[in-house]
């Protein structure tokens, strides 16, 4: 076995999903699943509509059970909106797997060598408009040298967060506006999510500002804390706590849906938490692919707790986005798998399935359910909260990223 497997798959998991080529497929579906995923190049082609069950007014927590006949609706994936890429004369920066969506439609990205510490600006059709930013720890500059976090406000502002914590804001033409010091430490991956009345709420282990024992903070733009709520039930789950946070997703303007803690077995459940620290909700999940019982813990402590939450996203009509990665059924210990010759594509694709579902939490329903036989074989490498736009970068003969933008839409499976 290649020994960067181990590593290659956890970097995967953190960014989500990792690269994809457009042409993969998903793989074959155990029974009961529909084919889930389609790509239609030309936009024109007539679609019956999705049809969705009536909605189920009582907002009650619900169990849901995978159906036996074909789920109502497939995944139809449109044309390339916008691509992202680099210059040939090298008049500007290729971007970075790090995108974001701007208000206006534009959008922003870090540049491809991260560790210049720049934020690249790019049109709603993806042409290059401008870039700002460098490495220092003066006003306007950026400390450290991994990637920033950009997370887009209002009038297509950006506030960039870097390793030092500090955020700094930008104007929608990345003029510096002002900084200030936060509390969420950027080398957690959990969620930071950031609500229309300027309200940031934490989902990371790492919260620099004490609230220590709780799974949410909510800080103001000065960087103040406001709230710590969801209390960690036991010091063992504390001790436990992963590096990686939980997935979450803005629901409206002052409610979040939240993920499970990755290894969470025996009842995954999906949480509806409001900004000021009350539970509304769980939707609890049962699926053939998704494990009652806990795995068997392999050796290698670089292996990430499964189930992995890689996704969670509501968009624009509410419904959940999830992308959960689960262990195959030919799964075997890395230990049996190092007498073997495998690529590092080989192994992920014989050890670990992705599962991507849409969710109705008003109908409480699976719309649909797509197993594809690795993490390579997402179509996508990522989505912008709030919307069914998707991104995927690619790399060249010379190592430049172009990022490919495209929407989705949601159709009947018959």
């Amino acid at each position: 076995m290649n020994a960067k497997a181990p590593a290659v798959f956890l970097m995967l998991a953190l960014c989500t999903i990792g690269c994809h080529s457009a042409g993969s497929q998903p793989a074959q579906h155990p029974r009961g699943y529909g084919e889930g995923w389609t790509v239609i190049v030309d936009s024109r082609t007539e679609i019956e509509p999705c049809r969705r069950p009536p909605a189920d007014k009582s907002g009650a927590t619900s169990v849901m059970l995978d159906a036996t006949a074909d789920f109502p609706c497939v995944i139809r994936e449109l044309p390339v909106r916008a691509r992202l890429s680099a210059d040939v004369s090298d008049d500007h920066p290729s971007p970075s797997h790090n995108v974001v969506k701007a208000p206006s439609g534009g959008y922003f990205s870090t540049a491809q060598q991260t560790t210049e510490g720049r934020v690249v600006q790019w049109s709603a059709t993806g042409e290059f408009q401008r870039s700002y930013g460098q490495r220092g720890d003066g006003p306007g500059e950026f400390s450290g040298g991994g990637d920033l976090k950009l997370i887009p406000h209002q009038n297509d502002r950006l506030f960039v967060i870097d390793d030092r914590n500090t955020w700094s804001l930008l104007d929608g033409d990345l003029n510096f506006v002002r900084s200030f010091p936060g509390l969420h430490s950027t080398r957690a991956t959990g969620a930071l999510l950031l609500t229309r009345a300027g309200e940031v709420v934490s989902t990371g282990p790492q919260f620099l500002g004490g609230a220590d024992g709780y799974f949410f903070r909510v800080m103001d733009l000065s960087g103040a804390l406001i709230n710590a709520f969801g209390e960690i039930p036991s010091p063992e789950i504390r001790q436990a706590w992963p590096a990686l946070g939980r997935r979450a997703s803005l629901n409206g303007d002052s409610t979040f849906w939240v993920a499970p803690i990755e290894g969470n077995l025996g009842g995954s459940s999906l949480e509806l938490w409001s900004v000021d620290g009350s539970l509304l909700r769980s939707i609890e999940r049962h699926a053939p692919w998704l494990p009652t019982d806990p795995y068997a813990e392999p050796d290698d402590p670089r292996w990430p707790d499964l189930p992995l939450w890689g996704l969670l996203n509501v968009d624009e009509e509410g419904l959940i986005w999830t992308v959960v990665t689960v262990r195959d059924v030919r799964w075997q210990s890395p230990e049996t798998l190092e007498r073997q010759d495998l690529s590092e594509e080989e192994y992920l694709r014989r050890q670990y399935d992705s599962v991507l579902e849409v969710i109705d939490p008003a109908a409480n329903v699976v719309l649909t359910s797509v197993v594809f036989d690795s993490p390579y074989e997402v179509p996508f490498t990522n989505t912008f909260p709030g919307t069914r736009s998707f991104y995927r970068a690619t790399e060249d003969s010379l190592g430049f990223n172009s990022v490919e933008i495209f929407e989705v839409e949601l159709v009947g499976s018959q």
